[in-house]
C-alpha cells in the first residue's frame, strides 16, 4: 500500500478521464496542462484503483462498440446503426 492513500473517484476527475479516453497516447504532462492539475496529481489520479476501475470499464465498452462496427462493415452492413 502506498504511503498516502490514492484519491477516491471524484467528479472533477472526469476531465482527466475523458481526455485519456479520447486519446490514450496523451502524456501526463499534456493531460496536466489541459486539465489544470500537476503531473504528479495526474499520476496519482490515473493510478488510483477507483480511476482504473472506471477506465477499464469504459475501454471495454468502447472496444466492444468498435468490434461490432468492424463486424458490420465486414459483413457488408452499414455502420450508422
Amino acid at each position: 500500500m502506498p504511503k498516502r492513500p490514492y484519491p477516491r473517484w471524484q467528479r472533477r476527475h472526469e476531465s482527466v478521464f475523458r481526455l485519456l479516453l479520447r486519446d490514450p497516447r496523451t502524456t501526463l504532462k499534456e493531460c496536466a496542462r489541459a486539465t489544470g492539475y500537476s503531473p504528479s496529481q495526474i499520476s496519482r489520479i490515473v493510478n488510483s484503483p477507483d480511476y482504473q476501475r472506471h477506465y477499464r470499464a469504459a475501454r471495454k465498452i468502447i472496444n466492444e462498440e468498435i468490434s461490432r462496427s468492424v463486424i458490420r462493415r465486414l459483413a457488408g452492413g452499414r455502420d450508422d446503426a
